[in-house]
């Protein structure tokens, strides 16, 4: 047998080194992966809520049911084709539970449509998005429910009788307040119809 002295191999160190980068790699593209799925999400829940609050100010505008289920919701359109389970109640692009609620303020109707136990690093970006940015958007309020409750609501500032300026609080530092509450927290929009 011949030995050659000249060969070379991968040393172990040379060999822990790669799988060192390989894994680091690998983390990376998996935090992205994550990430892209997030804003997936919340792109897709944004979607979802405005077309919902579309659909209930176009379908009840012009009267109020005396009650309403989601079946009676998917049935009308409000509620997309299969976002009803097999125990009667509606889902959200998370996966957990969306109620709607029909209530009065003196005579202006308005809805309350809610996100059940959303998970909290969808909170933020859900609470900071721009759910109407004008009065015609109909945005009474956007209210937070954890631990404690936060409720966002839209203010008048008049500074002349012909303009008025309304304007949305929460601020980051309010969202973070209100997003940091346990595993879970629940988000319900209320809009005029």
């Amino acid at each position: 047998m011949i030995l050659h002295t000249h060969e070379k191999g991968a040393t172990l160190i040379e060999v822990l080194g790669v799988l060192a980068v390989v894994a680091t790699i690998a983390t990376g593209m998996f935090t992205g992966i994550a990430r892209i799925n997030q804003k997936l999400k919340i792109t897709q829940a944004q979607n979802q809520v405005s077309d919902i609050v579309k659909s209930m100010r176009t379908q009840f505008s012009s009267f109020r049911p005396s009650s309403i289920t989601p079946e009676g919701l998917e049935k009308v359109g409000v509620y997309k084709t299969g976002t009803i389970n097999e125990d009667g109640k509606a889902i959200n692009v998370f996966g957990t539970e969306m109620t709607m609620a029909l209530d009065d303020a003196g005579g202006n109707p308005f809805f309350t449509f809610s996100y059940k136990n959303i998970p909290l690093s969808s909170c933020f970006d859900l609470l900071l998005a721009d759910w109407g940015n004008d009065p015609s958007s109909g945005l009474k309020e956007i209210k937070v429910e954890g631990e404690k409750t936060y409720t966002f609501i839209w203010k008048k500032n008049a500074p002349t009788e012909t303009e008025a300026t309304l304007f949305l609080l929460p601020t980051s530092e309010t969202a973070v307040q209100a997003c940091a509450q346990g595993k879970n927290v629940n988000i319900s929009w209320s809009y005029y119809l």
